[in-house]
């Protein structure tokens, strides 16, 4: 899985659920494409927190787009730092 944090996700709908690498997840509405409703499992078996996480598809979406940009960094004589960011389409 992987760390999501809501109050970085600018396309979050409602009230986010915070998790991390590890958690475990019980969801409890997975209709939509790109929202999931969830309750995080503690360890004694009780659930805590309801919020949105973002479904697998959108996190993998998101993941392509986010990797199609790549930074890069050059250098050029006379001591000149060139930085560019490129995005692939």
């Amino acid at each position: 899985m992987f760390d999501y944090d809501p109050n970085k996700d600018d396309g979050l709908p409602s009230r986010g659920l915070p998790f991390r690498y590890g958690d475990i997840l019980h969801v409890t509405n997975a209709s939509d494409d790109e929202w999931w409703q969830a309750r995080r499992v503690l360890a004694s078996g009780e659930e805590e927190g309801m919020g949105i996480v973002p479904s697998k598809r959108r996190w993998e979406r998101k993941q392509r787009a986010r990797d199609r940009t790549v930074k890069f960094q050059g250098h050029v004589p006379g001591g000149v730092i060139l930085d560019k960011v490129r995005t692939f389409v």
